[in-house]
């Protein structure tokens, strides 16, 4: 091994080793910027929620104090349009009930707004299905979120939480547009 560490020249050694060096450099570097520079599919679209809001099968306000909060969250983001933020309206009965995950898309010139139901009983996980509609719109008044046109699902209203005030009765029926 003597042999052949005195046959190759300084110079020739300095040489093959600068190489190796810069390869290792350059390798890392590629490494780094991958990591670092490159957005993954889960960072290009963030999977937030504003929350949830509970509102008791029949009752018309919500049960959680925190329910306007949650409103104001998911309507700031409908407004900005920001895809992923979503917001899950539960009502609750004593032994069934039903999970609705309302979740914004953005598309090319508007913001579209995805429906998963999941109604659930006592008798446990797996024994219903899971529905997905998507809504044409939603506007916002003083009774709360207004979700419309959810394909089968109809119309939805999210009740605000007013402390002083009964809200009105919530009509059961898809809201059909006025002409």
């Amino acid at each position: 091994m003597r042999k052949t560490l005195k046959q190759l020249k300084p110079s020739r050694f300095s040489l093959a080793m600068g190489i190796s060096l810069a390869i290792l450099c350059m390798a890392g570097a590629l490494t780094f910027y991958s990591f670092e520079f490159i957005p993954s599919a889960s960072a290009a679209a963030p999977q937030s929620s504003c929350g949830t809001v509970y509102v008791r099968i029949g009752g018309t306000t919500p049960t959680n104090t925190n329910a306007n909060t949650i409103e104001d969250c998911f309507w700031r983001a409908y407004i900005t349009c920001q895809s992923g933020q979503s917001l899950t309206y539960q009502q609750t009965g004593i032994d069934a009930g039903t999970i609705r995950d309302f979740t914004l898309v953005k598309r090319e010139h508007y913001c579209q707004i995805t429906n998963q139901v999941r109604p659930y009983t006592i008798v446990g996980p797996g024994t219903h299905h899971v529905n997905f509609y998507i809504c044409s719109r939603m506007y916002r008044d003083y009774y709360g979120l207004h979700i419309q046109y959810c394909q089968e699902d109809g119309s939805i209203l999210v009740p605000a939480l007013h402390p002083h005030v009964m809200p009105l009765p919530i009509h059961p029926g898809p809201v059909k547009p006025s002409l």
